[in-house]
């Protein structure tokens, strides 16, 4: 298999974040028999599912264009800063599947970089408070006038707690009177507790 046809074969398939397989656009010659094979790295044991059997039934012509649909939409997500990365998905299936074109954006402005997979999957390196916001993918049949559609989903970089104010060391207190330790942090979803 040369390389440009592989690259049309793998448009067809996506591996979801959470490992399902998708299969876009199905025709007639992806019905049959699938299997899922799980495989342990450390000790090479692997476990096969049950046959799944796909079938795969004619709707409208083969020419005839089919408005794209969001399979599997982005998902809200929170992580804590500092995290090496966090990627979100979005897979859309249309007809030609070719002229299936995703984009993204934030808050409003287009995405440029860390698309990977066909524009299915958004990554963001080392992500900051800043990289919050709603994250939207919208997918469109170049070169037709069916609609595009867009799916969204809100990404929280939650800030990880750190004093401001630490309580003092050592503080002398007279007996049966009340104590007050003073105690500052931020991040988000902080909570003050005290031992």
């Amino acid at each position: 298999m040369d390389e440009q046809m592989h690259r049309c074969y793998i448009i067809f398939i996506a591996i979801t974040l959470d490992n399902t397989l998708v299969i876009l656009s199905a025709v007639a010659p992806d019905a049959g028999r699938y299997y899922v094979q799980a495989v342990n790295d450390k000790n090479g044991e692997n476990k096969t599912s049950q046959p799944i059997t796909l079938t795969v039934e004619n709707v409208g012509g083969p020419a005839d264009p089919i408005a794209p649909t969001i399979v599997i939409p982005p998902r809200n997500t929170s992580v804590v800063s500092g995290t090496s990365e966090v990627t979100m998905e979005c897979v859309a299936n249309a007809r030609p599947l070719i002229k299936l074109s995703i984009s993204w954006r934030k808050d409003g402005v287009p995405i440029r970089s860390g698309l990977s997979d066909f524009n299915r999957r958004l990554t963001i390196l080392s992500p900051t408070v800043s990289d919050s916001g709603l994250y939207e993918c919208e997918a469109e049949l170049k070169s037709s006038s069916v609609p595009s559609v867009s799916a969204g989903a809100y990404l929280h970089v939650l800030e990880p707690p750190q004093f401001v104010k630490e309580p003092e060391k050592h503080i002398t207190a007279e007996m049966e009177k009340v104590v007050d330790i003073p105690c500052q942090a931020r991040g988000r979803q902080t909570q003050h507790r005290h031992h």
